[in-house]
């Protein structure tokens, strides 16, 4: 859960990419300007082979604040299989492993139609404008018991443990107001993935269909529907599914000492990605490689010894082959080749290269990072609210000759490009 947010919102100059591949969410910092989306139906997937999990969505409407844009809008923005939507996103980023299906639903109401994946309620209160704070959890649970009469939550126990556990179903609320992750508008919430499972806020688990943990062993996902004067953008909503599916961790630091990874993956400020001329978070960047194998969407090849030639193709290719070089059980590097095809805040890739110690548990304590970005040029991700990434920060021809450590050494880097090549010596 994050557990800061910074005072001051500035435009950079420049906007950021990488492009898609074939929560508690960092505070946004960036601002595009207009977005669009391909909302043809040529643009649909073939799931056959994927591994797709149910996801609802719970809209919470206000006695002050109602939703701005409709349910097949927040249905197509999640559910979506064209570029610009969240499930064409999570698809192309897990390399075709993973997906969402719109869980059944009888929901008709707030401009949706029934098996839409959406459910609106109305709670009868006037938003509470927790923002950054707690004091949430009552409204969910109420939420969650006004949704039920539109779903049978026991037809998703599929082992009949009368619990429901990340791949049986997905909850995530959606709330009416602004997202305070975004922005300071108000009311707000906070996005974050969190549970009640502890009795947090005093707040009991809620029982749906003789489902009594449906927000403990499965936890919840949730964010507020507008940033500034337009919908949520997709990079908030897949940064939060991060922590809820795969489980992965924030790649940022919480104590504001560093910038973590910074714009270099979702699990960090790459969440806020943009194109040219859209908003910030519509295209936000894909999970370094370290993410995508903790999620066991794709693995590494370890080297163990000396090698010339080493050939390592790019993460928008089929045959993404990112490298392992361990130091020890619980300490080793990846690298892995970032292409760049869109002009933007990156205007060149090459080989990233990251630092992994896997018995730290966050990117709190900036000399030891859990995943530290050995940059080609500089050190600008080692501190806060200043540079989190650009070019020079991969290892290619011309942008850093050598880099050692741990008496392992890679350099000869090629040009960036599709597929490049290094040598490797222990």
């Amino acid at each position: 859960m994050l557990k800061f947010k910074f005072s001051n919102l500035f435009i950079l100059i420049f906007v950021f990419t990488i492009p898609l591949l074939k929560s508690c969410n960092q505070k946004k910092e960036e601002f595009g300007t207009a977005q669009s989306y391909d909302t043809s139906s040529s643009c649909a997937l073939d799931l056959s082979s994927t591994t797709q999990t149910d996801l609802i969505i719970i809209r919470i409407n206000w006695n002050d604040y109602q939703f701005n844009s409709n349910a097949q809008t927040w249905s197509n923005t999640i559910f979506g299989n064209c570029e610009g939507q969240q499930n064409h996103f999570w698809y192309n980023n897990s390399h075709g492993k993973s997906a969402f299906r719109k869980a059944q639903e009888t929901d008709s109401t707030g401009g949706g139609s029934a098996n839409d994946g959406i459910i609106t309620v109305s709670l009868n209160y006037n938003h509470p404008n927790p923002g950054s704070s707690g004091n949430f959890h009552s409204y969910l649970k109420e939420a969650t018991n006004l949704a039920d009469p539109y779903i049978d939550f026991s037809s998703y126990d599929t082992d009949g443990d009368s619990s429901l556990s990340k791949t049986e179903l997905q909850v995530m609320f959606l709330v009416a107001g602004y997202e305070s992750a975004y922005a300071s508008g108000s009311p707000g919430v906070w996005a974050h993935k969190w549970n009640v499972c502890s009795g947090a806020e005093g707040v009991t688990i809620p029982v749906t269909d003789g489902i009594s943990s449906l927000l403990c062993s499965n936890g919840y996902s949730r964010f507020g529907e507008l940033q500034g004067s337009h919908d949520a953008t997709i990079g908030i909503i897949s940064h939060e599914l991060g922590h809820a599916l795969p489980g992965l961790p924030d790649l940022y630091s919480t104590n504001s000492s560093n910038d973590g990874i910074g714009y270099h993956g979702l699990m960090s400020s790459g969440s806020w990605g943009y194109k040219p001329g859209e908003y910030s978070g519509a295209s936000p960047v894909p999970m370094i490689a370290w993410s995508k194998i903790k999620a066991e969407y794709i693995s590494a090849t370890e080297k163990n010894s000396s090698e010339t030639g080493v050939k390592l193709y790019s993460n928008l290719s089929d045959n993404f082959n990112p490298i392992k070089i361990p130091v020890s059980t619980n300490e080793y590097y990846i690298l892995e080749n970032r292409e760049i095809t869109a002009t933007g805040y990156f205007t060149e890739g090459g080989i990233l290269i990251t630092h992994v110690l896997e018995n730290q548990s966050n990117q709190n304590t900036t000399s030891s990072k859990k995943v530290d970005v050995e940059e080609a040029v500089g050190t600008d991700l080692d501190t806060n609210g200043g540079n989190k990434g650009d070019s020079l920060d991969f290892w290619r021809s011309g942008n850093g000759s050598s880099f050692s450590e741990n008496s392992k050494t890679v350099n000869n880097f090629s040009t960036a490009g599709s597929t490049m090549t290094i040598n490797i010596s222990f």
